[in-house]
């Protein structure tokens, strides 16, 4: 004990048991990260003259529901409905969603997700998004393998048979 003190009365001393004392309050007090993404894949099968597009909106969360407000899908500024997925996503659950585009829109589609976690109150809500690149159906039939994009180590990735793979939109965070 009287060595500590020893050290408390020299000025070096002083100073670095003050830092010390600072760094271990500021770590202490800090309040852990915990981002918080929607994880977003798509399958693209080309049906009766239209692209059928299958979102899967999974949460990378499983200790919180993910709740999902919105989720748009454009292509060329023009909206095409976005359907079926579920508003509440369980932890560590996903839901999917359905659009549909005619064989004659072609380019990116972007769907954009607004997604929160009302458990997590300080993370606030965020948009997660993915593009996929549509070309023209025309001679294909629906046992042509799917083009699919995905989401993967923040970064999408688009695949179609015989083409490479080429990266896309990452997520947008706010």
């Amino acid at each position: 004990m009287k060595r500590l003190w020893g050290v408390a009365r020299s000025r070096p001393g002083r100073f670095g048991l003050t830092v010390g004392l600072v760094v271990a309050i500021l770590v202490g007090l800090a309040a852990p990260g915990f981002a918080c993404d929607a994880i977003i894949t798509a399958t693209n099968v080309c049906s009766n003259g239209n692209h059928v597009i299958t979102w899967t909106i999974s949460s990378d969360r499983t200790d919180l529901e993910m709740d999902i407000a919105h989720a748009l899908s454009s292509i060329n500024g023009t909206y095409y409905p976005t359907t079926s997925w579920a508003s509440v996503v369980l932890p560590g659950g996903s839901t999917t969603a359905t659009t549909t585009v005619p064989d004659s829109v072609v380019g990116e589609l972007t769907i954009n997700v607004y997604v929160s976690w009302p458990g997590l109150p300080s993370q606030p809500p965020k948009i997660n998004g993915l593009s996929l690149q549509l070309s023209s159906c025309t001679g294909q039939t629906t046992s042509t393998p799917p083009t699919t994009a995905s989401l993967l180590a923040g970064a999408a990735t688009s695949s179609a048979p015989g083409k490479p793979t080429e990266p896309l939109f990452l997520p947008i965070r706010r």
